[in-house]
C-alpha cells in the first residue's frame, strides 16, 4: 500500500502540473491580461475557468480528476511516513512481509534506534527474507543481529534455518544449538532443529526434539505434524495414528485425515472407511478436497493434476506440490518402480517452488532418497 500511494502521488501530481499548464495557455490565449489573472490573481483561475467554461470543462475536470489521484496517494502514503517510531516497531513484527521489510528497512535505516529496536528489526527481516526464500539476505540480517544482541535465540533459530536450507547443514545445527542453549524452553527451535534431523533421515533425533517441543507447547500443531511423519517413515504407524488423529480431530484438518487414511493402509485396514467418516465434515468442493477423492477412489490422478490450477501463483505452486506427492503416494502400491520413481521426482520439481517446509515437500525427499536407494540410484 505505501509503494500504491508513493506511484499515486507520483502520476497524480505530474497530472496537476500537466493540466494547470494546460488551462494557464488557454488564459494567456484569451488575452494577455487573463494571463497574468490567472497566474497571480489568487482567485483568478477559477474567475477564468467560471467565465470561459466551454473551453475549460475538458482540463479543468482533468485537473480535478488528477487531484484526486493526489489525495488518495496522500491517504495511502503520508501515515506511514508520519508514523510514530512505536508504530513502526509494531510493522516490523507484522505477519506481512510486505509491511514487516518496509517497516525493519525504515528503522534500520533511521539511524536513531535503540541497539535492541535495531537488533530485532534485523532478525524480522532475516525472516521475512526467509520466507522470500533470500537466504543470503536472510544471513546477513541475521548475522548482523546477532552481531547486536549475541544473546538472541530467535536470531540464532532463524540463521538455522537460513543455512539448512543453503545446506550447511553443520552450521544450521551449531546455531539451533545455540539457541536451544541461551533458550532452554524455545519450542520454535527444538522444532526447527527437528525438520533438520528429519531431512537428513535421523529420525529419532527428530522425533526426539519435536517431542520436546509438544512438551514445552502442546498445542504446537507443526511439531505433531513432523513428529507424525517421523513415526510414519519409521513405520511406527501406531504412534502417527496418535499425532495425526490428534490433528485430524482438534483441527479438523483434512490434510490429518488423509495421512491417518495412509497410514491406516499401512498397517493392513481399511484406511479408506476411516477417510469417508471424515470427509463427512469437509468442503466438497475447496482444496484439498480433489485429494481426499482421490483416496476413497472417487476421481482419477489427472483429474487431481488438473484440480490444482489457480489463478494466484503462490496458490498454484502449493497445490501443484501437493498434488504431485499425495498422486505419488496414492500410486505406491500399483505401480512399479521406475513409474514410482518418476511420480516422486514431478512432485520434488513441483514442491521446489514452494515452502521447503510443507509437509509434503519433507515428505517427498523421504521417498525419493528411498527409491532411489531401493535401486542403487544416488542422484
Amino acid at each position: 500500500m505505501v509503494s500504491l500511494g508513493l506511484v499515486l502521488l507520483v502520476v497524480g501530481g505530474f497530472a496537476v502540473v500537466v493540466f494547470q499548464i494546460q488551462l494557464m495557455i488557454l488564459a494567456f490565449k484569451t488575452s494577455t491580461a487573463w494571463g497574468w489573472v490567472y497566474l497571480v490573481v489568487p482567485v483568478g483561475s477559477i474567475v477564468y475557468v467560471a467565465r470561459h467554461w466551454g473551453a475549460c470543462k475538458k482540463p479543468f475536470l482533468r485537473l480535478l480528476g488528477a487531484i484526486g489521484i493526489v489525495a488518495a496517494g496522500v491517504a495511502l502514503f503520508i501515515p506511514h511516513v508520519l508514523a510514530h517510531p512505536e508504530d513502526k516497531v509494531a510493522e516490523c513484527a507484522s505477519q506481512d512481509d510486505e509491511i514487516s521489510m518496509s517497516a525493519c528497512t525504515s528503522l534500520i535505516q533511521s539511524g536513531r534506534e535503540t541497539t535492541a529496536v535495531l537488533a530485532a528489526a534485523h532478525n524480522n527481516r532475516g525472516v521475512d527474507y526467509n520466507n522470500a526464500r533470500l537466504y543470503d539476505q536472510a544471513i546477513a540480517d541475521l548475522t548482523k543481529a546477532i552481531a547486536l544482541q549475541a544473546d538472541f535465540p530467535e536470531a540464532y533459530s532463524n540463521r538455522g534455518i537460513s543455512y539448512h536450507e543453503k545446506g550447511f547443514h553443520d552450521r544450521a545445527m551449531a546455531d539451533y544449538d545455540k539457541a536451544i542453549a541461551l533458550k532452554p524452553d524455545f519450542a520454535q527451535a527444538y522444532d526447527n532443529r527437528g525438520n533438520a534431523y528429519f531431512k537428513q533421515d535421523r529420525h529419532e533425533q527428530a522425533i526426539a526434539d519435536y517431542s520436546k517441543a509438544i512438551a514445552l507447547e502442546p498445542g504446537f500443531v507443526r511439531a505433531s505434524w513432523g513428529r507424525g511423519l517421523a513415526y510414519f517413515y519409521t513405520a511406527q504407524y501406531e504412534k502417527a495414528q496418535v499425532d495425526l488423529g490428534r490433528i485430524a480431530r482438534d483441527k479438523n484438518d483434512p490434510y490429518a485425515a488423509i495421512w491417518l487414511c495412509m497410514t491406516s493402509q499401512r498397517l493392513g485396514a481399511d484406511g479408506r472407511r476411516l477417510l469417508a467418516e471424515r470427509a463427512a465434515g469437509f468442503s466438497r468442493t475447496a482444496w484439498p478436497a480433489p485429494i481426499v477423492q482421490l483416496f476413497l477412489g472417487r476421481t482419477t490422478p489427472a483429474e487431481v493434476i488438473a484440480a490444482a490450477g489457480d489463478d494466484d501463483p503462490k496458490e498454484a505452486s502449493r497445490k501443484g506440490c501437493e498434488a504431485a506427492f499425495y498422486v505419488g503416494e496414492h500410486r505406491l502400491a500399483t505401480s512399479d518402480r521406475a513409474a514410482r520413481l518418476a511420480l516422486f521426482e514431478a512432485a520434488e520439481r513441483a514442491c521446489k517452488k514452494d515452502d521447503p517446509a510443507m509437509v509434503e515437500a519433507l515428505a517427498t525427499q523421504v521417498e525419493l532418497k528411498r527409491l532411489r536407494a531401493a535401486a542403487g540410484d544416488r542422484r
